[in-house]
């Protein structure tokens, strides 16, 4: 029997590869890690969706505990509309403008600081931008411990070899409606590592696609009211079958925490903080940002 081998997923454009570089005193780039980071769409604007702790290099729980030396800014890559499976780079993020914080943040909730952070961004029409709300939706699934999950994100560097994200299966091993770890947060059964945070986290369910400009959309649950409104030939997948992604949360890892690396365990912030960081995000903040 052939096997069917489908075109790369929205999910693996939507994630990116985020190269963290510092500024030497000669102005020279240095690299001091790299991380993911996601696009996300709200109200005709595209931001990039990342951790407080990729872009500021220090522990969210304690600030004064460096993860690795602060970084200025971070490159990437996009593809073009033409040719999506051909990665071009683009202008670098600056995470500061004016020695002050590029991004926002939430404020402070009395559990410490929310690991995540949004960046305004914009780009040539002509270049495969895909955000996450493109193709799926926030979950309607519940949390539950044992529920599996996959995180889309780039453990390893990105290049000729690794072009596209890792899809990596967890499973969540907390209570979902309880604090651990004294944060609303819940716990994957995945290792922490450090290139993963700030990857997207999504529950899989099987259904059809339908696709549109943007990239592919879901049709699950009320799926067939919903394709008696396309034409056929936007109907892909159908018959047997695809997965269907539905945003459950943000990967943080485990920010080099013992506890959590010896029993390869990994934070996840729900998909709820991100819509709250739209609707409420505040300037960010570096007690110990960069001097320039």
């Amino acid at each position: 029997m052939p096997i069917k081998i489908r075109a790369a997923r929205p999910a693996s454009f939507a994630s990116i590869y985020l190269e963290l570089k510092a500024l030497l005193t000669s102005g020279e780039p240095v690299k001091v890690g790299h991380g993911t980071g996601f696009f996300y769409r709200f109200k005709g604007n595209l931001f990039l969706i990342t951790n407080w702790h990729v872009v500021t290099g220090r522990n969210p729980d304690n600030d004064k505990l460096e993860i690795y030396p602060t970084p200025h800014l971070a490159s990437f890559m996009l593809s073009s509309k033409s040719t999506p499976a051909h990665f071009l780079p683009m202008d670098d993020i600056h995470f500061y403008e004016d020695g002050k914080p590029a991004w926002l943040q939430l404020q402070n909730n009395g559990d410490g600081r929310i690991d995540i952070v949004a960046i305004p961004m914009s780009f040539d029409p002509e270049m495969h931008v895909v955000a996450i709300n493109d193709f799926t939706d926030d979950t309607t699934k519940a949390f539950e411990p044992g529920r599996e999950v996959v995180i889309v994100g780039y453990p390893f560097e990105k290049n000729d070899n690794h072009p596209f994200p890792i899809w990596k299966k967890a499973m969540i091993a907390s209570e979902p409606g309880y604090k651990t770890l004294q944060k609303w947060q819940c716990l994957l059964d995945a290792p922490g590592r450090p290139g993963m945070s700030g990857s997207p986290v999504f529950f899989m369910s099987e259904g059809a696609q339908l696709r549109r400009e943007l990239g592919e959309i879901r049709a699950a649950g009320r799926a067939l009211d919903f394709i008696r409104a396309f034409k056929p030939q936007d109907i892909t997948d159908l018959a047997d079958g695809t997965y269907l992604l539905q945003f459950a949360g943000v990967y943080t890892g485990s920010y080099g925490d013992q506890s959590l690396d010896r029993l390869n365990l990994g934070r996840m912030l729900f998909s709820s903080l991100v819509d709250e960081l739209m609707e409420k995000g505040e300037p960010g903040e570096n007690p110990y940002a960069p001097q320039n």
